[in-house]
């Protein structure tokens, strides 16, 4: 793998395609609490991932990195993978590492667009349709989409190629990408990868599809959740839903949820 993240240079030859794939934070080492469902959860959306990548590869169709860099801001490809897959999920990263000329986008906030090169980088090869996957599905997953969407670019979001912490977010944040922001919620099967990017957010194409999406029954790890934070979790849901993720604040939550 080389030492630099990209090449120097987009190679003249390289198919400028209207779609991109990107996977999110999949390199991050979980940490705290949350670690536990994160390490639990991605043993199953790793392989959906690594077949949309094999598929993005196959049809020359950028498959582009971008990761919290967690204080790493040397040490180019090679640091990049070296401690998450020693000390985080291990070879079950394999199946997704990068390859030699895919880029790997370094950020610091928690969307892949917030002060970094992901949307020049995006421009450069005339990506205007993005194929979300990685962790965490409830956050950066979440907050990429609304910054894309805010950008014009198209979003579609393979739910079955996310991991999530909490599975009654994933689904709160599933309907907020569907109903808010007319991201294409569907599986990594049926994703086409090649068709183009089609009309701008805003342009009314589709109803909202409301994603089914089932949360797993708990597991022996998980602690059962309060009365109050179902009440929040399902007041957020229904907030959004009702006036938009922009115009949503703490306190309408709260109020909905008649609690502080």
């Amino acid at each position: 793998m080389p030492d630099s993240p990209h090449p120097e240079r987009p190679d003249p030859n390289e198919r400028r395609d209207a779609t991109a794939l990107l996977v999110l934070d999949m390199f991050s080492l979980p940490t705290g609490g949350d670690s536990r469902s994160l390490r639990r959860n991605a043993p199953k959306a790793v392989p959906v991932i690594a077949r949309l990548i094999a598929r993005a590869r196959e049809a020359n169709i950028p498959v582009i990195y971008v990761d919290d860099q967690h204080g790493r801001w040397t040490g180019g490809a090679s640091g990049f993978v070296t401690a998450p897959h020693d000390d985080g999920l291990g070879s079950l990263l394999d199946p997704i590492l990068p390859g030699p000329h895919d880029p790997i986008v370094l950020r610091a906030r928690p969307s892949a667009f917030d002060r970094s090169s992901l949307e020049d980088l995006l421009h450069d090869r005339g990506v205007r349709r993005l194929v979300l996957t990685g962790q965490i599905a409830e956050q950066s997953v979440l907050y990429s989409a609304l910054d894309a969407t805010v950008r014009r670019f198209r979003v579609v979001v393979p739910e079955d190629a996310l991991v999530g912490i909490d599975q009654s977010l994933v689904t709160a944040a599933l309907r907020m990408m569907d109903r808010n922001m007319r991201a294409e919620i569907t599986t990594a099967d049926a994703v086409d990868l090649a068709q183009t990017a089609g009309p701008r957010p805003g342009h009314p194409m589709r109803a909202p599809r409301l994603a089914p999406f089932v949360a797993p029954a708990p597991g022996p790890e998980d602690e059962p959740m309060s009365e109050t934070r179902q009440q929040l979790l399902t007041a957020l849901a229904t907030v959004v839903a009702r006036q938009g993720l922009s115009n949503t604040m703490v306190a309408d939550i709260a109020r909905e949820a008649r609690t502080s």
